[in-house]
């Protein structure tokens, strides 16, 4: 990856918050705003972008997805990412992988303009700073472990947020079946 400005790495940052500057109340990046931008608008803008690398189904929210290319829509800070449309045919989530290094400047972005929740982002260990919009709606995540020279950004609904919990708990529940019956 290579270095950019100080002014270079600010602007980009608030680009990851700031929506628009008129008035966006969810959280998004790039220019998309979870829970509000069209899945086909996005899409097609990753595409022209070229940044869509793989086009799938979520078994999440049975609904498109894209893997996002490194420096997705111009960003260098961005090493990959997914974009998830909901059900409602909106954009329900993105998801990054960054640089751990950066993960405080991306969190101090989003402190900027969302609500706090909560930040622990050590030098050594894991770390989290979780970020909600005014509406309550969407949430952001920074998150990384110990041991990992990457973060992880969520940008997310709370529907979307709802889904992955249910899917995930019925994944256990298929798993202890599995299991049960081995034996």
């Amino acid at each position: 990856m290579r270095n950019v400005s100080v002014g270079l790495v600010s602007a980009s940052i608030l680009a990851l918050s700031a929506v628009s500057s008129a008035g966006a109340r969810e959280i998004g990046f790039g220019g998309i705003e979870v829970g509000v931008t069209a899945c086909d608008e996005a899409v097609a803008r990753a595409r022209q972008n070229g940044d869509v690398t793989e086009t799938f189904v979520s078994a999440i929210t049975d609904a498109p997805g894209v893997k996002l290319r490194s420096n997705a829509f111009g960003f260098d800070f961005v090493h990959s990412g997914i974009m998830l449309c909901g059900p409602d045919k909106k954009v329900a989530g993105i998801f990054l992988t960054i640089p751990k290094r950066r993960a405080g400047e991306i969190a101090d972005a989003l402190g900027a303009k969302y609500q706090q929740k909560s930040r622990n982002l050590p030098q050594l260990g894991a770390g989290s700073a979780r970020y909600e919009s005014g509406s309550k709606k969407t949430t952001a995540e920074v998150s990384y472990v110990h041991v990992s020279f990457e973060a992880e950004v969520a940008i997310q609904t709370q529907e979307f947020t709802r889904m992955m919990a249910a899917f995930r708990d019925k994944q256990q529940q298929e798993e202890k079946a599995k299991t049960k019956s081995a034996f």
